[in-house]
């Protein structure tokens, strides 16, 4: 099972990617990635995300945008909601997220948004309706995109068309 650690340097703190590897009964904890350095922003404002894109029928606005479209628009709510500044870009082309042209991480609320936890979230791959909603919600969680519920139900549903 892999979960992400951080680690405080000289006063900054980076975030990695840890896996634990069980040998004879015990565990050892293998650091697999380095994500960046974390990068903290006060909350700039409180603007819930149908308010922030004019959304009046989250149905009609999940059916009318691709999936992607609809976390771009997420992440951008998320951004908007920080006092970051314009040194921050998100490449979704690419799937990157960079502070001065340098790989970041930022913090939104107890998440991260990075690249790898950027492109969990853009390239999620529908497997089963067994698993999805639990990997889908997952990605939402790490990413610290407070995804409203029935934008996510939305989304599932989406995926996941259900016959009559």
């Amino acid at each position: 099972m892999a979960f992400f650690r951080i680690k405080k340097i000289k006063g900054n703190e980076y975030l990695y990617l840890v896996e634990n590897e069980w040998k004879r009964k015990t565990s050892r904890q293998k650091v697999t990635c380095y994500l960046g350095k974390i990068h903290r922003f006060e909350k700039a404002n409180d603007t819930d995300f149908l308010s922030f894109r004019k959304i009046e029928n989250i149905e009609l606005y999940v059916q009318s945008n691709s999936y992607e479209k609809t976390i771009k628009d997420l992440v951008e709510w998320e951004i908007s909601q920080l006092k970051i500044g314009n040194d921050f870009s998100v490449d979704f082309e690419n799937v990157s997220a960079t502070i001065k042209n340098k790989r970041a991480v930022v913090a939104i609320k107890n998440g991260f948004l990075c690249d790898m936890i950027l492109k969990n979230l853009i390239k999620f791959q529908k497997e089963d309706e067994e698993t999805d909603g639990k990997r889908l919600a997952r990605c939402f969680i790490e990413s610290g995109i407070d995804i409203p519920q029935e934008l996510f139900i939305a989304i599932f549903n989406k995926m996941h068309p259900h016959k009559n």
